[in-house]
């Protein structure tokens, strides 16, 4: 009989955090999807301002919209590479999100408990970094069934924005 390796203190902490690492992961991709969706809203506006005469508001929307892609941009990043810094702006940014009814809410409360709980804390924090350059061997596995269903969501996604272009 061949004995069964052992687990290492430092691979157990992984393994007992990597689904809430991933889900960490997960909310700086959705930052960064925002800022892209919202930088292409800020240059369409941008574009449209320099073509015509603007007024303060929409001088202001344009600057408050580039600031928060900015700000998103670097939210996700952050929270993509498990910088303990961003967790603060993270959590305020999710507490904001509650007032967007419905889907701010949910997705917003979906953050907090994500980064607001004790695992969120110490994913982020630099002993589960010195954790992860111990363990590099070990990641997170995504479900084939969610590869699917993201790809079908894609899918009909470019769909419906190509949908108007054709022709009839």
């Amino acid at each position: 009989m061949v004995p069964r390796a052992v687990a290492t203190e430092p691979e157990a902490v992984r393994r007992a955090h990597i689904n809430h690492e991933a889900s960490v992961q997960g909310i700086g991709s959705i930052w960064m999807l925002t800022s892209v969706i919202l930088g292409l809203i800020s240059l369409s506006v941008t574009l449209r301002l320099v073509q015509q005469p603007w007024d303060l508001s929409t001088l202001a929307f344009v600057m408050l919209a580039w600031g928060l892609t900015g700000l998103f941009g670097w939210l996700g990043w952050s929270l993509r590479r498990l910088c303990a810094q961003a967790r603060l702006p993270a959590l305020v940014m999710a507490a904001l999100a509650l007032i967007a009814l419905p889907i701010g809410t949910l997705v917003g409360v979906y953050m907090l408990y994500i980064l607001g709980t004790e695992k969120g804390h110490f994913v982020l924090s630099e002993p589960y970094r010195q954790v992860i350059l111990q363990t590099p061997h070990i990641r997170y596995r995504t479900s084939w069934v969610v590869l699917v269903v993201v790809g079908l969501l894609l899918l009909a996604i470019a769909a419906s924005l190509l949908y108007p272009l054709m022709g009839s």
